[in-house]
């Protein structure tokens, strides 16, 4: 056997075991990519959310705990209670009853009408609500009573034993509604504030109800404080 088909016969043998490797590399499937909640959303907030990161699906993306409240058959619903007054009664995990009047684009929080409230749309495996809670209890700390907190954790039902290491990890001393008790809530979210699933979202509601402002993802101190300027301006020149 002569050295050219000795050659050949190698590339032979060696054919299935490159052909099997080239099948098992690793691909990042762009098409279940979810948009990322964190301060590295903006640099890669059109393609989402990376597998290499060590983030749920659930908690950066479209949360699969609340997905069959889906748009195809909830848009024509939540049109038509566009003009009505919906009336919310929500019990928190602390046991009190939020009172909430979603009217149109408005939401009303009955027992908090003389306070900024900013309502916050978290999960319990979400890591960036953990540093978002932290700067929320920064962000009433210098309020001086001006605002109130209300979360809405979207992850799944918390058992006690979740609650209490939840509570005391993101510093929580307000009001916490359970998104299964918050279905049509979610619903608003979803489909007038164009809510996608991501977490931390943050709404800042001035004391008239209306949503001055949205955001989408973990959000600055700094970014927090303009707005809640903003609304209590906007409020004063309405009293």
């Amino acid at each position: 056997m002569n050295k050219s088909s000795i050659y050949y016969l190698v590339l032979l043998l060696g054919l299935p075991f490159y052909i099997g490797c080239s099948e098992n590399t690793p691909t990042l499937d762009t098409t279940s990519q979810k948009k990322l909640a964190p301060e590295i959303t903006k640099e890669i907030e059109q393609n989402g959310c990376i597998k290499s990161f060590t983030i749920s699906e659930d908690s950066c993306g479209k949360g699969s705990f609340y997905s069959h409240y889906g748009k195809d058959t909830k848009t024509k619903e939540v049109k038509e209670n566009n003009n009505s007054i919906i009336h919310h009664k929500l019990p928190s995990v602390q046991g009190e009853i939020i009172e909430i009047d979603e009217n149109g684009e408005n939401l009303n929080f009955l027992q908090y009408s003389d306070k900024i409230v900013v309502l916050e749309v978290f999960g319990k495996e979400c890591m960036f609500c953990t540093k978002q809670g932290r700067i929320l209890n920064m962000l009433k700390n210098s309020s001086k009573g001006k605002i109130q907190l209300i979360g809405l954790q979207v992850e799944g039902r918390m058992n006690p034993k979740e609650t209490k290491k939840i509570f005391k990890k993101h510093g929580i001393r307000h009001p916490v509604i359970e998104g299964e008790d918050a279905e049509k809530l979610q619903d608003y979210l979803q489909f007038k504030k164009d809510w996608d699933g991501i977490l931390p979202f943050i709404l800042i509601i001035d004391k008239e109800g209306k949503v001055r402002n949205i955001h989408h993802g973990l959000t600055s101190l700094k970014e927090l404080k303009k707005d809640v300027l903003d609304a209590q301006k906007v409020s004063t020149a309405t009293e």
